[in-house]
């Protein structure tokens, strides 16, 4: 399973991450399998039933399923464009069920910039958040009143 992220951008994740980590993301994939090794635990989120279970797969096949957290979260209304957070209020909110807080967060699915807005009070003083593909796309871009540019991959 392939990971859908420009090297660059795995490479700078893969520099934060720490084995005593717990890291949270929204959309499976070669994400999941790349990066939770890297923790110590690994909540995972994804929103299309098919795509979850090719997750789940891969991570049994590669002995990563008992690391791996791995949920699935349908939408709660057909998606429409632009996305409206009560499509995927259930995927967005799903880690207030974890009872725990993040160190580390790859923001790579759907309703990203509610995703980022929710996890806030999820986080420890020093955790780092990732958003995928955050430069080219420029309705992300207020996030930065809630957050600090620290690094990235502006491709």
């Amino acid at each position: 399973m392939n990971i859908w992220m420009h090297f660059l951008e795995v490479e700078l994740v893969k520099k934060y991450l720490s084995p005593t980590d717990v890291m949270l993301e929204w959309g499976s994939g070669g994400s999941t399998i790349e990066f939770s090794p890297l923790t110590k635990e690994y909540y995972s989120i994804e929103h299309v039933g098919d795509w979850y279970e090719d997750v789940k797969k891969e991570l049994i096949s590669r002995g990563l399923n008992s690391k791996v957290q791995n949920f699935l979260v349908e939408p709660n209304f057909p998606r429409t464009i632009p996305t409206k957070y009560k499509e995927f209020q259930s995927y967005v909110e799903k880690p207030k069920e974890f009872n725990t807080n993040f160190d580390k967060v790859l923001i790579d699915g759907r309703g990203r910039q509610f995703c980022a807005i929710f996890i806030l009070k999820y986080l420890n003083p020093t955790s780092k958040v990732f958003i995928h593909d955050f430069w080219v796309r420029p309705q992300y871009h207020y996030l930065l009143n809630w957050y600090d540019e620290v690094e990235s991959i502006k491709n």
